[in-house]
């Protein structure tokens, strides 16, 4: 596997060993891969993904097909033969779309130059590897510099934003809901001390206790409704501005809506449960007495 590059204008271009698709279990759509037999003195190949094709080639057959492209201003147009097709993946950065990728084989580059990329894959996950690719390069040359990185670790180090405002995001977000059920808890205790003589009038004619728990948890689920939709439709509207840092999902994605739904009401349910206990447990003549 070698170093990946991009010129202005050009697709993305990387050069790659023979192994390298297999490595990553990126699917072979046609054609076929780099062998033994792509060397410096044969005609040079590549190997191109879907969205090359569906840019350049306007979805027609590509295998056997030739195109050219300057590498350098200074250096001979380079021409290359499509042999075959891979599935379109990510290159270098996650966020953004499939691009056209051109890959072409590392043993056909007469000047490789002084650093290379190896990909390799352990029989067993997080087994030590590091100092066995010092001591394997040491053995080839001392002056030799290597640097070992994991896929999981370059993946989590391309998504520091996204970690750092989901973060941030949930706790303003807990905060947010942690003040909404004070509040929500505030006003309904705040109501049923106000209300003590009618729910003691209403006691006092025969409501039992069961219905001015009931009577206290509908008014609460009006509240917490009205809430609900209306933060629902506020979110909706204003998440179009956060879709650049959401990763997998879409703004308006409706199990998290569902399940953030779900969870205010439970939230809110919680918090009302309290101040309608003690109103059903409010006694008439206690009630009658204190107007």
């Amino acid at each position: 596997m070698g170093d990946g590059k991009r010129q202005e204008g050009y697709p993305n271009i990387n050069q790659v060993g023979g192994n390298f698709f297999s490595l990553l279990d990126i699917p072979l759509v046609a054609g076929r891969t780099f062998t033994d037999h792509d060397t410096v003195g044969s005609p040079r190949v590549a190997v191109v993904n879907q969205a090359f094709v569906q840019r350049y080639l306007a979805d027609r057959d590509p295998i056997g097909r030739t195109f050219t492209f300057e590498v350098g201003a200074d250096e001979p147009v380079v021409s290359m033969q499509v042999v075959g097709v891979v599935a379109s993946t990510g290159y270098n950065d996650i966020r953004r779309e499939h691009g056209p990728i051109i890959f072409l084989a590392y043993s056909q580059e007469p000047d490789p130059g002084a650093s290379l990329r190896t990909l390799v894959r352990l029989a067993q996950p997080g087994a030590p590897f590091a100092r066995a690719a010092v001591d394997a390069a040491a053995a080839v040359n001392v002056n030799i510099l290597v640097r070992v990185t994991s896929l999981d670790t370059r993946i989590a180090d391309s998504l520091g934003r996204e970690r750092l405002m989901a973060m941030l995001s949930g706790f303003f977000g807990g905060l947010a809901l942690l003040l909404a059920a004070v509040g929500l808890y505030g006003v309904m205790s705040y109501m049923v001390q106000q209300r003590r003589q009618e729910i003691g009038i209403r006691m006092a004619l025969g409501a039992g206790r069961g219905r001015v728990l009931r009577m206290i948890l509908r008014e609460s689920a009006v509240l917490v409704t009205i809430g609900v939709v209306a933060g629902a439709g506020l979110a909706v509207f204003s998440s179009r501005y956060a879709e650049s840092l959401l990763f997998g999902l879409t703004a308006t994605d409706p199990f998290t809506i569902a399940l953030s739904v779900i969870g205010l009401a439970v939230i809110g349910a919680c918090a009302s449960a309290i101040p309608a206990w003690r109103a059903a447990r409010v006694e008439p003549t206690t009630a009658l007495r204190e107007s």
